[in-house]
C-alpha cells in the first residue's frame, strides 16, 4: 500500500531538519518581533534558531504545496483534465471582466 502524501512530507521534513547545518541566514528584526519569537520558542521548548528554522521551513512547504500539490485519485484527476480540455463556455461575467478597463490604466 502506498504511503500517504502527508506521511511522505513528514519523513522528508525529518530528514531535512536532521541534516548537518553548515550554512547560516542572517536577518534583522525589531525588538518586538524578537520578543514574540522568543516567547513562542520558549512555549515549545525550543531555541530561537530552532523555532525560526522550523517555522520558516513549514511556511515554505505550505506555500509551495498550495501551488503545486493536488491530492486526487485517478478519476478526479481525469475529471480535472477533462474540464481543462473542454471548450470555453460563453460567460457574460467573464466577458465583462475581461473587457472592463483596469482602474490603473
Amino acid at each position: 500500500m502506498p504511503k500517504s502524501p502527508q506521511s511522505q512530507i513528514t519523513k522528508i521534513k525529518e530528514q531535512v531538519l536532521n541534516q548537518t547545518r553548515d550554512l547560516s541566514i542572517n536577518i534583522r528584526i525589531s525588538q518586538n518581533q524578537r520578543d514574540l519569537i522568543d516567547r513562542a520558542a520558549t512555549l515549545q521548548g525550543k531555541s530561537r534558531s530552532e523555532f525560526m528554522l522550523e517555522s520558516a521551513h513549514q511556511k515554505a512547504q505550505d506555500v509551495l504545496l498550495d501551488r503545486c500539490f493536488f491530492d486526487v485519485n485517478a478519476e478526479q484527476f481525469q475529471q480535472f483534465m477533462d474540464r481543462l480540455d473542454a471548450p470555453i463556455m460563453p460567460n457574460d461575467n467573464l466577458r465583462q471582466l475581461l473587457t472592463t478597463k483596469a482602474p490603473w490604466d
